[in-house]
C-alpha cells in the first residue's frame, strides 16, 4: 500500500467533518443565541521512515500519518441585538457572550443557553424553545400564568398589576468549566461551577432577539475550503488505488 493513504484518508474525514461544521452553522444562521463552531485541526505524530536492504536500515526521512480533528472550538461572542415584537422574547445583553440562562432538566446537569425567544407552556411557566422551563435566580422554574408581562433589565418579571412573578437568574461559567453544545441550541456545564452574576454586570432587554454569531462570509469560505479539500484527499486516494492496482498486476506477472 502506498505511503500517502493514511494522510489522505486523514484529509477526507477532517474535511467531512469541517463541512458538517460548517453546514450546521449555516443551517442556524438565523437561530436566535446560536452560536457558531469550529473544529481545531493537528497532525499526527512522526515516524521515522527507513530504507532496509541486507546490510541494515537506514533513516531517509520523516513522515505522518496525516492530520486529526482535535476538539470542538465555539465562538461565545455577542451576536447582534434585534428588535422583536413579542413580549416572551428577550435578549441578553453583556457585550461579551459569556452570561447564560439557565434551564430545567430531567437529570442534574446544568443547561444553559443565550436564546431568549421564550414561550408559555400548557401549564403557564416561561419556557425555553428547546421546551425546557426557564429558571430564576432560586433555581425554581418561573411561573407566570400570562404573557402580559415587563421584563425590567435586572430579570425581574411584573404583571399588568407590578406585581413580581420571578426573575430570571443569569450565570457565567467559572474558570475552567467546559460547555458542550446540545441538538437543541443549548450548552452543557461539564466541569467546576457557575457564577451567577450581579444584574448591574449585565442587562436583560424585552422585545429582542440575539442573533446568530455566523459570519456569514467566513462560514462560506469554510464550506468550499473543506469541500474542495474532501475532493483534493479523495483524488490521491484514487491515485494511490491506481498505483496499487498497477503494482499487482506487475508483481503477479513474474
Amino acid at each position: 500500500m502506498a505511503i500517502p493513504f493514511y494522510p489522505a484518508v486523514s484529509g477526507v474525514l477532517v474535511s467531512e467533518n469541517e463541512f458538517d461544521m460548517a453546514s450546521a452553522n449555516a443551517g442556524n444562521m438565523h437561530t436566535p443565541g446560536f452560536k457558531s463552531s469550529v473544529y481545531s485541526i493537528k497532525s499526527m505524530p512522526k515516524h521515522t521512515i527507513l530504507r532496509t536492504d541486507g546490510y541494515g536500515s537506514e533513516e531517509i526521512g520523516k513522515g505522518s500519518d496525516g492530520i486529526y480533528n482535535d476538539e470542538i472550538v465555539t465562538d461565545f461572542s455577542q451576536g447582534e441585538l434585534i428588535e422583536s415584537t413579542r413580549s416572551l422574547d428577550f435578549a441578553i445583553n453583556d457585550g461579551r457572550g459569556d452570561t447564560f440562562l439557565s434551564v430545567a432538566d430531567k437529570g442534574s446537569r446544568i443547561v444553559l443557553s443565550r436564546a431568549g425567544n421564550c414561550h408559555l407552556d400548557n401549564e403557564g411557566y416561561l419556557t425555553h424553545p428547546s421546551g425546557r422551563r426557564v429558571l430564576g435566580t432560586d433555581g425554581a422554574e418561573i411561573f407566570l400564568g400570562t404573557d402580559q408581562v415587563t421584563l425590567d433589565e435586572d430579570g425581574t418579571l411584573t404583571d399588568k398589576d407590578d406585581q413580581v412573578l420571578g426573575e430570571i437568574g443569569l450565570w457565567s461559567p467559572g474558570k475552567g468549566v467546559k460547555l458542550e453544545r446540545t441538538d437543541d441550541n443549548c450548552f452543557i456545564a461539564k466541569t467546576a461551577e457557575l457564577v451567577q452574576l450581579p444584574s448591574e454586570e449585565t442587562e436583560l432587554h424585552q422585545y429582542m432577539l440575539e442573533e446568530s454569531n455566523v459570519d456569514t462570509t467566513t462560514n462560506t469560505l469554510s464550506l468550499a475550503k473543506s469541500s474542495q479539500g474532501s475532493a483534493y484527499y479523495t483524488n490521491i486516494l484514487k491515485a494511490t488505488k491506481r498505483q496499487d492496482e498497477k503494482s499487482d498486476e506487475i508483481i503477479s506477472q513474474k
